[in-house]
């Protein structure tokens, strides 16, 4: 009887983290497809066990997903473009400042200054050229990532500082780190932060057909089998007309085989939704995927649009 109240009430929690929403999804052929979200609480009789699946060469034997529809995610998660990486010129923007050491002052003589640098710590930096320091002005810290011949440089989020207080002439400026996406260390840049103009509420990407053709630059953290939540970088930019909310398919291309002659149809292999545009990339987070093949120099397609 206790196991059986335990099971009830993981069953009740798991439907509450859902927002009391089941979502489901199947694959048909080489495509995601979604499946409509059924409000638990309508659910008037336990649906009955599916049936075994049959066994797939494919490492996903189902698509797996972050919504329930796919090409109409709605919401753009601030955190998420706060801390995607993207291209800007190599060596960073050119009036960039940096983190020049912490506050901290040891009661022992050390050897070399302590890093990373942990929340709350206060730090002084130099501001970026052409802005003045305000108390409370927030700026970003990012790290250089690797650099691609004809695009630039990657540039990887690593925190948010706050102004504490502005340095005058000649001094530096205290700042606390209030925000860390990975390690904040000495050197690393401080730049304005970006104000990216976000879909209105409940506004929804459109599908598209025959949309812009891209290519994936990187793939966040370089790992062997990237999955959901893992940011791309793609070659199209802000002057492609791509905005924050688009959503992009990575597919592997309709090609030859090489014993039969015959064609072998384009497949899916993840969906990627723009959460950062900018003058030399944009950056999406994947919220699908039926193949674990997405990798850097994967064939991208625009699949649907905001408004």
């Amino acid at each position: 009887m206790k196991l059986e109240r335990l099971a009830a009430a993981g069953g009740l929690l798991a439907v509450v983290a859902c927002g009391g929403t089941t979502i489901k999804q199947h694959a048909i052929g080489n495509r995601i497809v979604p499946v409509d979200s059924t409000p638990a609480e309508a659910a008037t009789a336990a649906a009955p066990a599916p049936a075994p699946a049959a066994s797939s060469p494919t490492i996903l034997a189902r698509p797996i997903m972050l919504s329930n529809e796919r090409g109409v995610r709605t919401l753009v998660r601030k955190g998420e473009h706060d801390a995607a990486p993207y291209i800007d010129r190599p060596g960073g923007p050119r009036e960039a400042g940096h983190i020049i050491a912490s506050s901290e002052v040891p009661g022992v003589e050390v050897i070399e200054a302590r890093s990373p640098y942990v929340i709350d710590e206060v730090l002084y930096v130099k501001m970026p050229d052409g802005v003045t320091a305000t108390p409370g002005m927030r700026l970003a810290v990012e790290s250089l990532g690797p650099e691609f011949d004809g695009y630039g440089q990657v540039l990887i989020p690593t925190g948010e500082v706050t102004v504490v207080a502005p340095g005058g002439p000649g001094e530096a400026t205290s700042v606390r780190l209030e925000r860390q996406f990975a390690e904040v260390e000495p050197n690393q840049l401080i730049v304005p932060v970006d104000v990216p103009k976000y879909p209105a509420v409940g506004q929804r990407a459109v599908a598209v057909s025959d949309g812009m053709k891209a290519k994936v630059i990187w793939v966040s953290g370089n790992p062997v089998e990237p999955s959901l939540g893992f940011f791309v970088v793609l070659d199209a930019a802000e002057k492609d007309g791509v905005h924050v909310g688009d959503q992009f398919t990575l597919v592997r291309p309709r090609m030859r085989d090489e014993l039969t002659g015959l064609w072998l149809p384009e497949q899916d292999i993840a969906t990627a939704q723009v959460v950062r545009v900018g003058a030399h990339s944009s950056t999406g987070v994947v919220i699908a995927q039926t193949m674990p093949a997405i990798s850097a120099g994967a064939a991208a397609r625009l699949t649907a649009k905001m408004p």
